[in-house]
């Protein structure tokens, strides 16, 4: 079945700005967390070793966010002479089930994936378990009802989105406002933000004039028209919820060429299409969240499993998540991002090489 999140659509839709991580990055608030420890260990019982390997299963690495994550991934691990085994999904059911077989055919020491829903790759989920591999879902939200599946999730809160969003708007519209929302309800996290923040507005004050349910098989088409629908609909529409992370890019442009350029818009990532939307003086206000400290924190979890047999802890990235909303007060210089990956990561490298002589 064609299923995925809604944050992975985008990278190709900003023409260049599908972006890893890099120096772009490197300056910012670092919103990151402290890495466990390793615990002694010896050479003989540790599998962290010179190019042991960790599987990283992207789910689209069309995604701006996808990708970033992926790769910041990667190149983390390559700092300490550890091997990254990256593969793209491609929003391809049997691609993903393939791709975990090939970790597990390689032995890595774990696998980290972003955005893979449970039921997709669930014989591999337990083979890997039986095979002492810990599999972890980090940085995009999956459905919950297959999160006991993995060894554990460390992703950030749709309803902290919502929740951010919404609080956001009661600051800019503090009589309220109407209102109309985009909703991919065929996946989780393109329709829980909204959950969240709908009546936190509603009870606000705010009107909803209605939301428009994009289908899955027309993502992109879906979300233009959507936009134009609601607010041709809707004039008196002061802003325009959207349920993900890529949707400024698809109706920045469709809503000006239709009249509705002033609307204000929201999205629930800080792709570097939407921040660069944001400097150029487009009505979009953006949730921004240090995603990538859940990747860092997988990672962690499985060095530590892996050097010294210690049970994968699912509690490890609880409060480490940071969110604020960005608009054009407070979007970062040009080329950069609000919780920077490299800013992130610098403890957690320091750490696994003193940890595991890398």
């Amino acid at each position: 079945m064609n299923r995925r999140i809604a944050c992975l659509v985008v990278g190709m839709l900003a023409a260049g700005t599908l972006t890893a991580c890099g120096s772009s990055e490197d300056a910012g608030n670092n919103a990151g967390t402290s890495p466990s420890a390793g615990g002694s260990h010896t050479a003989s019982q540790s599998r962290v070793v010179p190019g042991a390997k960790i599987g990283i299963l992207a789910s689209n690495m069309q995604s701006e966010s996808v990708a970033r994550w992926a790769n910041f991934a990667k190149a983390t691990l390559k700092q300490v002479g550890l091997d990254g085994v990256l593969i793209d999904g491609k929003n391809d059911n049997s691609v993903e089930q393939q791709a975990m077989t090939a970790f597990l055919n390689q032995h890595v020491i774990g696998i980290v994936t972003i955005a893979v829903e449970a039921p997709i790759i669930e014989p591999s989920l337990k083979a890997a378990k039986a095979a002492d591999i810990p599999v972890v879902a980090a940085a995009a939200s999956i459905d919950p009802s297959g999160s006991s599946q993995f060894a554990a999730e460390y992703a950030q809160s749709d309803k902290e989105l919502g929740q951010t969003a919404a609080a956001y708007l009661k600051s800019k519209f503090p009589g309220g406002a109407e209102y109309a929302a985009l909703s991919l309800p065929g996946i989780y996290a393109g329709r829980a933000p909204l959950l969240a923040a709908e009546p936190i507005l509603d009870a606000a004050g705010f009107k909803r004039d209605g939301t428009y349910e994009i289908s899955l098989a027309d993502i992109l088409g879906g979300t233009t028209k959507g936009a134009v629908d609601l607010l041709t609909a809707h004039p008196d529409a002061k802003v325009l919820l959207g349920c993900c992370d890529y949707t400024p890019a698809l109706t920045v442009p469709a809503l000006k060429q239709a009249g509705f350029g002033s609307v204000l818009q929201t999205a629930t990532s800080q792709n570097l299409s939407t921040l660069n939307l944001i400097r150029k003086g487009a009505p979009v206000a953006t949730v921004a969240v240090n995603a990538g400290t859940g990747m860092l924190i997988a990672i962690d979890q499985i060095l530590k499993h892996a050097a010294t047999g210690a049970a994968i802890d699912p509690r490890a990235a609880d409060g480490k998540f940071r969110y604020k909303m960005i608009d054009h007060s407070n979007v970062p210089p040009a080329g950069q991002y609000v919780f920077p990956l490299q800013a992130q990561a610098a403890p957690f490298v320091s750490s696994w090489k003193a940890a595991y002589g890398l």
